[in-house]
């Protein structure tokens, strides 16, 4: 509301009234709880002490570092999660700082492939937006591998990976 506030140059008593009238539910029974002379803070402090969740500092740190990927989560949803939680944890530090400090190491300790993990860590992988590129190309040439290996225990010739060149494929990526 603030960014759309400022665009059109709306007064406090402006943006008090379109909050009004965007409140529905659980959210408008705030209003029983304020002064009759409403104003916009008040309100907005209020909505966000009755529906913000926020995590102290030393919740989301204990978070960070104890996260790991659940079996049916993707690696993109896992990077999602533990840069929520970098942020939580330092949101004054720069994206370049907390991705060093922060979501990329919980990110690797993190990943349920320590295959994948231990990859990273060698490649030394600093951004959270390389951390997650690599990792699904690694994610994908493992399950390439797996399926290689299942074509050739069935003795499958039609399968195109007769044999496993899997290693000169990471090398040439690299």
């Amino acid at each position: 509301l603030e960014a759309i506030a400022q665009g059109y140059g709306w007064t406090e008593q402006d943006k008090l009234m379109h909050l009004l009238a965007a409140l529905k539910g659980d959210a408008e029974q705030v209003l029983l709880t304020c002064r009759d002379n409403l104003e916009y803070v008040q309100l907005s402090e209020k909505l966000k002490q009755r529906f913000s969740k926020a995590v102290p500092p030393e919740q989301a740190r204990a978070e960070l570092w104890s996260r790991r990927q659940h079996e049916t989560e993707s690696i993109q949803e896992l990077a999602g999660h533990v840069e929520k939680l970098a942020v939580m944890v330092a949101p004054q530090l720069s994206v370049t700082e907390r991705d060093r400090l922060f979501s990329v190491p919980a990110f690797l300790n993190a990943l349920a492939n320590p295959e994948i993990s231990f990859e990273l860590m060698r490649r030394r992988v600093s951004s959270m937006v390389e951390a997650v590129s690599e990792a699904l190309f690694l994610q994908g040439l493992d399950e390439w591998k797996k399926r290689c290996r299942d074509d050739v225990d069935r003795s499958s010739a039609s399968s195109g990976c007769e044999s496993d060149n899997s290693e000169e494929i990471a090398a040439a990526t690299r």
